[in-house]
């Protein structure tokens, strides 16, 4: 009985591994040195030069790979992405803000922007726009800052809720 027990485990476990996605190993990940052949995109150059304005400890860090798809887990298509880290010595604030593309269709976009303290915890509602403003304040803002992003946040998402989805027009009829 137990070698039937083991065997129906051993069985169990084999489909559950075949099961998991198979992601491809990344091409270059973000503890690779920097690849010479790639230029930083503006943006993140940009965000880099302000936090270092303001007196902020900055890396940039690039990474090429398949991410795991936000709903369904499995690898999405080959992207680039470039992360902007940063933190400041006196206030002990950090956070990033991570710009991605495809590799096929170069069209960068702000995926995360994450932003914590020594006393704070991680908040990962901010856009690049708040990130700024957070960055020029070194990182001392009040709960009410963060309160107003959240806010913001969740109107987006009711509005977005309440909107048709689809065209809005009927298939099949002519305008």
């Amino acid at each position: 009985m137990e070698e039937i027990a083991d065997h129906l485990r051993a069985q169990r476990e084999a489909l559950e591994v075949a099961a998991r996605p198979q992601y491809p190993a990344p091409e270059h990940t973000s503890r690779d040195p920097w690849p010479l052949d790639f230029v930083a995109p503006k943006a993140t150059v940009s965000l880099r030069l302000l936090a270092e304005r303001a007196g902020w400890n900055v890396a940039m860090t690039y990474a090429r790979g398949c991410p795991p798809h936000g709903t369904t887990g499995r690898p999405t298509a080959l992207r680039h992405s470039v992360a902007v880290r940063l933190v400041h010595p006196e206030t002990r604030r950090a956070g990033y803000a991570v710009y991605v593309s495809p590799v096929a269709s170069v069209s960068w976009t702000w995926d995360t922007v994450a932003l914590w303290g020594a006393d704070a915890t991680l908040f990962p509602h901010a856009s690049v726009t708040d990130a700024k403003e957070w960055i020029m304040a070194r990182g001392e803002v009040d709960a009410r800052w963060f309160s107003a992003i959240r806010r913001r946040v969740q109107a987006k998402t009711e509005h977005k809720a309440s909107r048709p989805t689809g065209s809005g027009r009927k298939k099949g009829v002519m305008s």
